[in-house]
């Protein structure tokens, strides 16, 4: 099972997510959980560019996702 959730997750964990992520959402996936957990995995390892997409993405499939919107707008202020 994937750890990218738990606070402490080791830079193997995090980057065998990712793949998973990016093999599953390669295949054009409409699955907003997968965005987000893809975006997060992204987050941890310094990819803010790539993880403000997934979390966009994420609220274009679902508009009103909280979760999605708040991740964001965090990376959108860090970056300003």
């Amino acid at each position: 099972m994937c750890s990218v959730m738990q606070p402490l997750a080791l830079s193997f964990g995090v980057t065998s997510c990712r793949g998973m992520f990016e093999s599953l959402l390669g295949q054009g996936s409409g699955n907003v959980k997968a965005y987000l957990r893809r975006g997060t995995a992204r987050e941890m390892l310094g990819y803010y560019k790539e993880a403000t997409e997934d979390f966009r993405y994420a609220l274009v499939l679902e508009p009103t996702n909280k979760r999605a919107a708040q991740s964001a707008d965090k990376l959108k202020r860090l970056f300003q």
